[in-house]
Parts: C-alpha cells; sequence; structure tokens
C-alpha cells in the first residue's frame, strides 16, 4: 500500500513527464502487489468454501476498477486536474495502510512448509512462451510461417496439457482439483 501511495504522489507531483511515468511505474508495482496479497490473504484468513465467493469479489472490484478507472482519470484530466487524481488515490491508500495498521495481526504466518510446484509451474511458462511465438510468427505472410506457427501452438498446447497431467499427480497444486 506504501508502494502505491507512494507512486501516485510522485505522479502527483511530477514536474515533467519522466516524473508522471516513473511514478506511475512505481503505483503499478504497488497495485500488482496489492492483487497478490489480496489472493493470499483469502487462502490464509478464510474457510475453502468461500474462496470462490471472495475471488469473484475481488475480480469484480478489480475488473470495475480497470473499467472505471479510466473514465474517472479522464474526468479529472478533462478539467486539468489529473493531480487531484493521484492525490486522491494516495489519500485512500494512506487510509488502507492506516486500517491496516489497525487490524491486520502483527504476528507472521507460519511459513508454509510445502514446496514450489517447479516443474509444472516450468512447464506451463514454457507453454505460454511458445504459444506467444506462435501468435508472432502467424503475423507474416507466407506458407512456411503458417505451418511453424501451427507447430509451436501445437506444441504449447502439448506442452500446456502435460504440465495440467503434472500438477494432477502433484502433492502441492498449482491448479484446482476439479
Amino acid at each position: 500500500v506504501i508502494l502505491y501511495a507512494a507512486g501516485c504522489i510522485a505522479a502527483a507531483a511530477a514536474p515533467d513527464m519522466a516524473m508522471v511515468i516513473a511514478g506511475r511505474w512505481v503505483q503499478g508495482m504497488g497495485g500488482g502487489m496489492l492483487l497478490s496479497v489480496c489472493y493470499v490473504a483469502v487462502e490464509a484468513w478464510f474457510e475453502e468454501g468461500s474462496w470462490n465467493r471472495l475471488f469473484g469479489i475481488i475480480a469484480l472490484v478489480w475488473g470495475a476498477g480497470s473499467l472505471l478507472g479510466p473514465l474517472i482519470g479522464g474526468v479529472f484530466s478533462g478539467s486539468h486536474r489529473w493531480r487531484w487524481a493521484f492525490g486522491s488515490f494516495a489519500f485512500q491508500a494512506l487510509i488502507v495502510w492506516a486500517l491496516a495498521q489497525r487490524w491486520l495481526p502483527r504476528a507472521a504466518p507460519e511459513p508454509a512448509s510445502a514446496r514450489w510446484p517447479i516443474v509444472p509451474l516450468m512447464c506451463l511458462s514454457a507453454a505460454t512462451l511458445i504459444i506467444a511465438e506462435a501468435g508472432a510468427l502467424s503475423g507474416g505472410a507466407g506458407a512456411h510461417r503458417m505451418s511453424l506457427a501451427a507447430a509451436a501452438c501445437a506444441a504449447g498446447l502439448a506442452l500446456l496439457y502435460v504440465s495440467v497431467r503434472i500438477d494432477c499427480r502433484s502433492i502441492v497444486r498449482m491448479t484446482p482439483a476439479q
């Protein structure tokens, strides 16, 4: 939250566009961390039966922010008060920080003894990169490029299948059992 607020403050006080971009970068890093913390907190603090509903609420909030954020930003920038937008978001972040200081437990959670699912994660990452490359290959002209793109897509899908099959047999899973 502090990283997000710092990025908002930097963007609000920016003397030039380079500082606005740097502030937005810091703000984006903080916002991305907040999203990740939301998902971790749901699994750590709530019973498994309520996870789906809570994950849906998180997705709804972030989706609404993605939809309404540019609209709100446009209202502020249209009236030449864009600095106020960053300032108001920094103020909101500081309120969240103060509430977290008051309500969140001080003790760190017990470290997880389970290991990361490295092999399925590596297979999934490789599959994603191969499929992305297939998309880039398909943009060019020629039968050779199209056949390379089709082969890369098939290889990526096969690797995706392998990733899920390995994950199904893992003790520590990356995907839901169902």
